[in-house]
């Protein structure tokens, strides 16, 4: 091999072994960082929330986020959000109860 091509193999291996890493770990990890942060994000809740909490429908992803899961049995959650208390179906958050305004 002459030392050009010697030269170009060193110079050149380095980057296609790190495109093919970053490649990978896209794979693995799903949404690239800045997408997950944006997914991530927890709006406030908005000072009506409470009234478009209907028993049969499905609860809104935003106030899902907020929630805190306090109990899981048999595919239902119990949730409590801004001290109310509500229970959903855990796959589709449907409305199934509301257990406690305060």
């Amino acid at each position: 091999m002459s030392k050009h091509k010697i030269i170009s193999l060193v110079i050149t291996a380095p980057l296609f072994i790190s495109v093919a890493v970053s490649a990978n770990n896209i794979q693995e990890e799903g949404l690239p960082l800045s997408e997950q942060e944006e997914v991530n994000v927890v709006k406030p809740l908005p000072l009506d929330w409470q009234k478009k909490v209907v028993v049969g429908q499905v609860l809104d992803v935003n106030v899902y986020n907020n929630a805190t899961v306090i109990l899981k049995d048999n595919g239902v959650e119990t949730l409590s959000v801004d001290g109310q208390i509500l229970r959903v179906l855990q796959n589709t958050h449907e409305v199934l109860e509301i257990l406690q305004y305060l």
